[in-house]
């Protein structure tokens, strides 16, 4: 159906920051990498997850609570330092990277979700990763 009026439309001035409705039985920590779960609610990046969301603002305990009981805010967009289950090399630069848990990325995409690209190599170990957020992988 086509528009037939104007219509006011909510903007989010902050594009980096978002709050989400918390899986049940979890922590997440501040830094960690975050996924929405096939129930829709946010929890820890692991293999195998539904899709990448981005990296913990604050740390909070829902361990005791149940779904959507506790809200946290997900840096959605921006570039982060992450540890990488790999040796990389400048030449890594421009990769897709995958979240392989809540604290590590990785190179291989098999069964863990994308997450961004190398912008920067800081060590063997150590890359800065641009944020893609729920775009496809390259």
């Amino acid at each position: 159906m086509a528009m037939t009026a104007a219509v006011k439309r909510n903007r989010y001035v902050d594009q980096q920051i978002r709050q989400f409705a918390m899986a049940t039985g979890i922590k997440i920590w501040e830094g960690g990498l975050c996924q929405i779960n096939a129930g829709g609610y946010l929890a820890k990046s692991v293999s195998g997850a539904q899709m990448f969301i981005g990296v913990a603002y604050e740390t909070v305990d829902n361990t005791a609570g149940a779904d959507g009981a506790a809200l946290c805010r997900v840096w959605t967009q921006g570039d982060f330092d992450l540890p990488i289950a790999a040796t990389v090399t400048i030449a890594d630069v421009g990769s897709p990277v995958y979240a392989a848990a809540d604290d590590i990325v990785t190179l291989t995409p098999g069964t863990t979700n994308y997450c961004g690209l190398i912008l920067h190599v800081l060590s063997a170990t150590l890359v800065t990763v641009r944020l893609k957020g729920t775009e496809a992988a390259p």
